[in-house]
C-alpha cells in the first residue's frame, strides 16, 4: 500500500510561527544519504525528475538523498562541494 497525502491539507501538523530548524551537520547528511529513499506516486519519466534545482544556493541535487534535501532546505547555505566523477563508483 502506497503512503497517500492526507485529503485535507488543513489537518498537517504545522511547526509553530517562528520556528527554526537545527542546522544538520556533515555527519547528519552523510548517513541520512545513506538511507534508501521511498518513492510515493509513480514512477517517473525520466531520471531527471529526481532531482531539484535548490532555490537558495542554486546547486541541483538529487531529493532521493535526504541528507542533502535537508541541508538545501536551510537558509543562507552555501553549495555542497561537487565530487569528482573519479569517486562516484567509491560512495
Amino acid at each position: 500500500m502506497r503512503n497517500k497525502p492526507p485529503k485535507d491539507f488543513t489537518a498537517v501538523r504545522r511547526p509553530p510561527a517562528g520556528f527554526r530548524a537545527r542546522k544538520i551537520t556533515e555527519a547528519q547528511r552523510l548517513m541520512l544519504n545513506k538511507k534508501k529513499a521511498v518513492r510515493v506516486g509513480g514512477e517517473p519519466a525520466s531520471e531527471a525528475e529526481h532531482f531539484m534545482k535548490c532555490p537558495g544556493c542554486g546547486q541541483y541535487f538529487d531529493m532521493r538523498n535526504l541528507g542533502d534535501a535537508f541541508y538545501h532546505d536551510e537558509e543562507g547555505h552555501a553549495p555542497l562541494p561537487v565530487q569528482p566523477v573519479e569517486q562516484w563508483e567509491q560512495s
